[in-house]
């Protein structure tokens, strides 16, 4: 259909999350539906008092927590910090950072040797092609 065929382009994803971009909870609520559609449960936490996490997923047995970012400028080591500093407070085996202006050389440089993934809008933006290619 012409909307499969849309939903394949990247200028299309482009264009929808910088429209989700502007409401930092719509963010959160479509990288939730993203993750859904690569096959992971996924939990919403509350907003206050979590520690700085946004979604929790789980699959094959692999619990991840999610911090969303959804700012206009580079995140920097700070936050990313602070997210690695509650994985053993929710037993997540692994953390993920989206910032959809990506991070700091100092955020990247902690990261590094961790089991810590960053992704920026253009990770999100190839992940949501691939989902809607099924």
């Amino acid at each position: 259909t012409e909307e499969k065929a849309l939903r394949q382009k990247k200028s299309y994803w482009q264009k929808f999350w910088a429209d989700v971009q502007k409401d930092g909870f719509a963010f959160e609520r479509e990288i939730a539906n993203l993750y859904r559609k690569l096959g992971f449960q996924v939990e919403l936490t509350k907003g206050t008092g979590d520690g700085g996490v946004d979604l929790i997923l789980l699959k094959d047995g692999v619990k991840s927590i999610v911090q969303c970012k959804a700012h206009l400028q580079s995140v920097g080591p700070e936050p990313v910090r602070a997210l690695w500093g509650v994985k053993d407070d929710f037993k997540a085996e692994e953390v993920i950072l989206i910032a959809y202006s990506g991070v700091t050389s100092g955020a990247k440089d902690f990261a590094r040797k961790k089991n810590y993934k960053i992704l920026d809008i253009n990770d999100i933006i190839n992940l949501c092609i691939e989902v809607n290619k099924i």
